[in-house]
């Protein structure tokens, strides 16, 4: 017996029921623990053990259902496999949530705009202040949904040859840099096989977080090695205090008052899953960022 993890992209609407799934499963020697559903990639997940691969894909074709992957879970992570079927759960309800709080937010955001247009000159300097805010709470509440959905969900890389000097343009696309703030990327570039959203995702969360502790100089460098490819984030902050520095990487910890404590936890687990490492060190404060070419 076997733990495995099935994988379809499917429409909403044509998801099927954990009931539905589980029916007559047993006569396949079949466990199904656990369905999720990614609503942004639109794919199904099914957590179950099994005698094997064929005995997954017979049941699933009963049901009409043609799986576009069935991986195999490791040995060692067999034991945590209930526990996982469980956070599994939990981060589908999250994803829920977050879903209806994200289309509240979109209303709001439109109103935000359209309030913006039909106000005249004089109107709106009454109300720019107000409607400033409204627009950094949105945009605040949206970055902290990201974050719990970036924890919770299950995501398989995408991973292709990209540019790091073209994802660190795009990362700081996503910024209104201030005025006293200088970032400088490096000339050079080297291409690596990766998921370069996830990889941008990173960037972004390290500059961010610079940007927010009122560092006025941030400097990015990249060297290559024949199988590696090594970036660097530096900055002129006020740097990580000396009992913080070990716990930085662990979920839910944070020294922001309003701070999710999951941005640096993700970016950790986005690099390991490409098989690379991040480090942090003071004086000056830099983030170091190993991946492999391939």
């Amino acid at each position: 017996m076997g733990y495995f993890l099935a994988v379809k992209k499917i429409n909403p609407e044509s998801c099927p029921d954990l009931e539905s799934v589980r029916q007559n499963a047993d006569e396949f020697g079949i466990k199904v623990y656990q369905l999720a559903f990614n609503r942004e990639l639109h794919k199904m997940y099914c957590l179950c053990q099994s005698p094997s691969e064929n005995e997954i894909k017979e049941h699933l074709k009963k049901l009409q259902i043609t799986c576009d992957e069935i991986v195999e879970i490791e040995n060692q992570n067999a034991s945590n496999f209930e526990a996982l079927s469980n956070i599994t759960k939990i981060g589908q309800t999250i994803a829920n949530f977050s879903h209806e709080i994200r289309q509240s937010i979109s209303i709001a955001s439109i109103n935000s705009h359209l309030i913006q247009k039909k106000l005249d000159t004089k109107e709106f300097e009454r109300v720019k202040t107000n409607v400033t805010r409204i627009e950094n709470a949105i945009e605040k509440m949206t970055r902290q949904i990201n974050e719990v959905l970036d924890f919770v969900r299950v995501a398989p890389l995408l991973k292709k040859e990209s540019s790091i000097k073209k994802i660190l343009q795009d990362a700081l696309i996503g910024f209104t840099i201030p005025q006293d703030v200088s970032i400088k990327i490096p000339d050079n570039d080297s291409i690596v096989m990766c998921d370069g959203e996830k990889i941008q995702s990173v960037f972004s969360n390290i500059i961010g977080n610079a940007i927010s502790i009122h560092a006025k100089r941030i400097t990015v460098t990249l060297n290559e090695e024949s199988h590696f490819v090594e970036v660097n984030f530096s900055d002129d902050g006020p740097g990580i205090p000396k009992e913080n520095i070990e716990k930085i990487f662990e979920p839910l910890f944070t020294t922001k008052p309003t701070g999710t404590g999951l941005g640096l936890s993700i970016c950790k687990s986005i690099i390991e899953q490409h098989n690379g490492t991040i480090k942090v060190r003071n004086h000056p404060t830099t983030f170091t960022i190993v991946l492999p070419k391939r």
